[in-house]
């Protein structure tokens, strides 16, 4: 299973605890000489920003060879049990009788699986908004200092020389 995200971020795991540095493919162990109907039972869980701009790819290996593949949209995959029909590595052409079965659910994320630094679009969003807050709050104190510091210029150039100078910091 491969994850090919066109934004954002997205990680594939095998037990739903995510990686600071995010994996983006998980490989299941080799079912070994089970004949045409191989038995697998791993679970997946995937996770991405932008589940709608993200391609989920599912592939069968013989070896290190890639034989098939299906590729969907990660948001367009509906729960319950689904049927990928595989397709030709060399042509993209559906193969005939090659089909995986997968059951799909949805879930909450659970928060304390991602690392601190994968934010939820609501913590980022608050995030920004409280760095905005502050910047207005630096750039309104700074004007208060230039103000001060223009008349401070100005009081101590009219003391000397009696002449008034203003001058643009």
């Amino acid at each position: 299973i491969s994850l090919h995200p066109i934004g954002g971020f997205a990680a594939v795991s095998s037990n739903g605890s995510f990686q600071k540095i995010p994996s983006l493919s998980f490989t299941t162990p080799s079912v070994g000489t089970a004949g045409l109907n191989a038995c697998m039972s791993s679970t997946a869980h995937c996770i991405a920003a932008e589940p709608q701009f993200t391609f989920f790819k599912v592939s069968l290996r013989d070896g290190e060879r890639e034989v098939a593949y299906e590729t969907a949209v990660l948001g367009r995959l509906r729960p319950g049990y689904r049927v990928f029909r595989m397709r030709d590595v060399t042509l993209g052409t559906r193969i005939d009788l090659c089909v995986i079965f997968v059951r799909i659910s949805h879930g909450p994320i659970s928060h304390s699986a991602l690392p601190d630094e994968w934010l939820t679009s609501k913590q980022l969003h608050h995030r920004v908004n409280k760095l905005a807050l502050a910047l207005h709050e630096k750039e309104e104190e700074l004007d208060a200092i230039s103000q001060l510091t223009r008349v401070t210029r100005l009081t101590v150039g009219a003391l000397n020389d009696k002449r008034v100078t203003f001058l643009d910091p």
